[in-house]
């Protein structure tokens, strides 16, 4: 059977694995959550890489593919890659097809993220995909570790809508801690924003190392 082991500090990472295992129920999936020193997001850049190095150490070419399962973790991708040539390594990111495909520029365009991707190229690749709209990046770190407490930070994150960001026509979960909220936030604008979080594109991804066909995400999250 095939293995993948997912890496992330925190509620993320729980959210990816859920979701691979769920769309890829032919492998095994290993969860590989760094409670121990989370949040990662008040870390620089150095440290999470150490971090992400030795927490995964065990799993180095041991499994077929390691996921850095939250955006924070996944600028240590380049480090390990580096690293660790024989190892297969993948991250959540951007949709740029699904970026580029948009019909139209919106008015405005909220990204939900924590402080330190503010200049990430994450946040970046977005902005240069919507250069004529207003992309608004509150600060969604509070947020972050109610979640990993195990409380809900829907409430905040619909308030910071309803108070800040009304009429934004897309908004970008740039957080994996986030993903399960998708249809309540959508429900808190009355339908009316599409909230995206470019889980399909790492389970493309995804497939696409694995050399598996015939995934299209379909499957009930």
């Amino acid at each position: 059977m095939l293995k993948i082991a997912v890496f992330d500090g925190g509620w993320g990472g729980e959210n990816v694995a859920d979701y691979l295992a769920n769309e890829l129920n032919i492998i095994e999936v290993i969860r590989i959550i760094d409670w121990a020193n989370a949040p990662y997001h008040n870390k620089t850049l150095a440290e999470i890489c150490m971090l992400a190095e030795n927490n995964l150490a065990s799993f180095i070419n041991k499994v077929d593919v390691i996921v850095l399962g939250g955006y924070v973790v996944s600028m240590a991708l380049e480090y390990l890659s580096q690293r660790y040539p024989k190892q297969k390594f993948i991250s959540v990111g951007v949709d740029r097809d699904y970026l580029s495909e948009s019909k139209h520029a919106p008015h405005r365009v909220t990204v939900f993220m924590n402080h330190l991707l503010l200049h990430s190229e994450f946040h970046q690749l977005i902005c240069q995909h919507f250069p004529h709209s207003e992309v608004l990046a509150p600060n969604c770190s509070d947020e972050e570790a109610m979640i990993d407490l195990g409380e809900c930070g829907t409430p905040n994150l619909c308030r910071k809508l309803d108070c800040e960001h009304t009429g934004s026509e897309i908004i970008i979960l740039l957080n994996t801690h986030f993903w399960h909220l998708q249809c309540e936030l959508e429900e808190s604008t009355s339908w009316r924003t599409v909230v995206v979080d470019f889980r399909k594109k790492l389970l493309r991804d995804l497939c696409i190392s694995l050399k598996l066909r015939g995934v299209d995400g379909g499957r009930p999250i």
